[in-house]
């Protein structure tokens, strides 16, 4: 009895078992190439969601503190035009009272308790 050499032992590029690895064998490598994909598509995707969470976080605390900031400077601007005006019209406007109303980056005077053109 003859025993085979180890490479005679290895089916041929030319046999049908061996291409039957093969074509296994690449399948094999496109489902890791798939989840390879999908796995860092996910971790992608992981990402920008933190991204966007920190900059949404950023952008309303900078929205409520420039809020908080405009409210008290409309409220600054009111005390000192009742005033102003209270001294300019002191004759007939001793009690005035401005009521200013923010509204898109300017204020705007109540026309019910603001004389007209104050």
């Amino acid at each position: 009895m003859r025993i085979p050499k180890p490479a005679a032992a290895l089916p041929s590029s030319a046999t049908p078992h061996a291409a039957g690895f093969r074509g296994w064998h690449c399948g094999l490598n496109r489902r890791r190439s798939v989840e390879q994909a999908t796995t860092a598509r996910r971790r992608r995707s992981a990402a920008a969601e933190r991204v966007w969470n920190g900059a949404k976080l950023a952008y309303d605390t900078y929205c409520a503190v420039m809020e908080e900031e405009l409210n008290a400077l409309y409220e600054e601007v009111q005390k000192d035009f009742s005033t102003f005006y209270r001294a300019i019209n002191a004759e007939d406007e001793s009690t005035f009272t401005a009521k200013l109303t923010p509204s898109e980056g300017s204020l705007a005077a109540d026309q019910n308790r603001c004389p007209p053109h104050s």
